[in-house]
């Protein structure tokens, strides 16, 4: 299911980790036709940048699959907004909040440094 926060608050957990360790810029990517990935991203101060082709395996061979990356220049600046979107929004309580994604994921984000 989406729109549970769950990639919020995933984000804001991995963005804090790695201001406490002084990373502070990171980079995701996304297959380029993945409408709600980069609405997400967006919605939490993420850039767009650099479009790629990228080599993505399959069982009949390799496949191009365009990726666009995403950066953040300082995490820090977007930790509040993460923060806040779940106060503003309520917490799921019960049965709600025990639910996980059940919606497989087709590839993974991979991070870098810009």
């Amino acid at each position: 299911r989406r729109r549970q926060g769950v990639g919020r608050r995933l984000l804001a957990s991995a963005f804090k980790a790695m201001a406490a360790v002084g990373q502070l810029s990171v980079r995701a990517w996304a297959p380029s036709d993945n409408e709600p990935a980069e609405s997400f991203y967006l919605r939490f101060g993420a850039a767009p940048g650099q479009r790629i082709p990228s080599q993505m395996g399959t069982p009949f061979g390799e496949e191009e699959i365009p990726e666009t990356a995403y950066d953040w220049i300082d995490v820090r600046r977007v930790i509040p907004r993460l923060d806040s979107k779940g106060k503003a929004a309520g917490k799921a309580t019960g049965k709600a909040a025990r639910r996980t994604c059940r919606q497989p994921h087709a590839r993974k984000l991979r991070t870098s440094p810009p």
